[in-house]
């Protein structure tokens, strides 16, 4: 959010940070619609943020051979996931 302009800013972190004009998210919309458009309406979950940058350190490292760096994300991965199967767990309790 830009309090300065009392609007959302979208970022891409695909290209170095670029701020995304209304008309370049009109293309990617027109790309990827319908989830395009859904995505960017709705706030992203921390634990769904996390869990995007561990998939993208899996395939990183992956790439570059660094099996034991892939293999600890794919822990934390799994370590993030156990966590949310046993608070929605909780959750269902109360």
């Amino acid at each position: 959010f830009d309090p300065a302009q009392g609007r959302d800013l979208f970022i891409d972190c695909f290209d170095g940070g670029k701020i995304l004009s209304s008309d370049k998210l009109a293309l990617l919309d027109q790309k990827y619609s319908p989830n395009f458009s859904r995505i960017l309406r709705e706030p992203a979950k921390a634990e769904a943020i996390v869990a995007r940058v561990l998939r993208n350190l899996i395939n990183a490292y992956h790439i570059t051979g660094d099996k034991s760096a892939s293999e600890f994300m794919w822990a934390l991965a799994d370590d993030l996931r156990s966590g949310l199967k046993d608070e929605e767990a909780r959750e269902e309790r109360f």
